[in-house]
């Protein structure tokens, strides 16, 4: 049985580095191409997003319904 296991560990000996290589590389792309898209997203200021006032008033009732839940949660569970 370890002969087995010597003749496949010396059959994958010349892929390790060329596998290290790939890997690293496609890891490299990978999280670069998470940074840029970060960074990207992050400079956005919205600026071209239109609010009109239908979208005001739905943000301000979504605001007092969270408000609402949050008052009757501390009333239930008062702070010690």
């Amino acid at each position: 049985m370890s002969q087995n296991s010597k003749a496949f560990e010396n059959a994958r000996r010349p892929f390790r580095t060329k596998n290290l290589i790939t890997a690293l590389g496609l890891g490299g792309l990978a999280l670069g191409t998470f940074a840029y898209s970060v960074y990207k997203v992050h400079q956005d200021t919205l600026d071209d997003v239109v609010m009109t006032p239908e979208v005001y008033e739905r943000i301000e009732r979504e605001r007092r319904q969270s408000q609402e839940l949050q008052n009757q949660s501390s009333m239930k569970n008062p702070p010690n």
